[in-house]
């Protein structure tokens, strides 16, 4: 990893955020308070970008292709674009992709208001892309690895449930619950049941119970058919299952049988 500068002004016309930054939510309070502490101290901490590689699309909502990407520093990018600012300092950096996920991973996702479905997100990211274990992960970002494994399993969330999680409507311990269920139609239906069953969330304890109980436990009496081959496509049935995964999938993200009661984060 090698600088060009110890850092430039740039123009932020010519900066575009990084498409595999895991962090996709600002809170918009958030990004207009910064902004105005950039109106009165300017930009303390140089951003991180790099060229833009060649073998980027332009992105959808620009006519012109972006001299840069955005490697670390995007909330402070948005919200200089909040103020009367033209340029923002920058660190200009030589890194290749690989590179550029580790920092976006291990820094990034360290910082204050990444939420917990962007860290499941970008850890899942570097383990398809760049063959990473657990235990790497687990030792570059500080935490245990089943602390990792527990984060994971919200790559199993069907898209209704990630967007429920994003509008604040299932938060993280009720989430992991969701996660174990197999399939996008039944978390969909078990997502119905807690959040909004009661007119408001379900307790934590009484989800579990029902999750575990309706969908878990008894294969018997599951709403579903079990027996059914294309349940979940990398899994099959239920009836066949040598796992017992509990509908997560192939195994890709299971933890050793001894951690696997480690991922559900239950509130104090």
């Amino acid at each position: 990893m090698s600088q060009l500068n110890p850092f430039q002004l740039l123009r932020l016309e010519h900066l575009a955020p990084s498409p595999t930054n895991p962090r996709k939510h600002f809170e918009p309070d958030a990004l207009t308070d910064l902004a105005t502490t950039i109106r009165e101290h300017g930009v303390i901490e140089p951003i991180i970008v790099r060229t833009w590689p060649d073998e980027y699309d332009t992105p959808a909502d620009r006519d012109e292709r972006p001299l840069y990407e955005i490697i670390a520093g995007e909330r402070r990018y948005r919200a200089s674009l909040l103020t009367e600012l033209e340029d923002i300092p920058a660190l200009v950096r030589h890194l290749d992709t690989r590179q550029v996920l580790e920092i976006q991973i291990i820094e990034n996702l360290q910082r204050r208001g990444v939420n917990e479905l962007e860290e499941a997100e970008g850890y899942d990211l570097m383990m398809r892309s760049y063959g990473y274990t657990a235990d790497q992960l687990a030792e570059k970002v500080g935490k245990s690895r089943a602390y990792i494994y527990g984060r994971l399993k919200l790559t199993a969330l069907c898209e209704a449930a990630r967007q429920a999680f994003r509008e604040g409507k299932l938060d993280a311990s009720r989430a992991l619950l969701v996660a174990r269920i197999p399939g996008a139609k039944l978390q969909q239906q078990a997502l119905k049941e807690i959040a909004e069953g009661y007119g408001g969330p379900m307790p934590y304890r009484e989800a579990a119970r029902h999750i575990q109980n309706r969908y878990m436990l008894k294969l018997k009496e599951a709403p579903f058919e079990t027996a059914d081959a294309f349940l979940l496509v990398t899994a099959g049935a239920c009836t066949t299952c040598p796992q017992r995964a509990q509908g997560q999938g192939d195994g890709r993200h299971l933890p050793p049988p001894d951690e696997r009661r480690a991922d559900v984060e239950r509130p104090g």
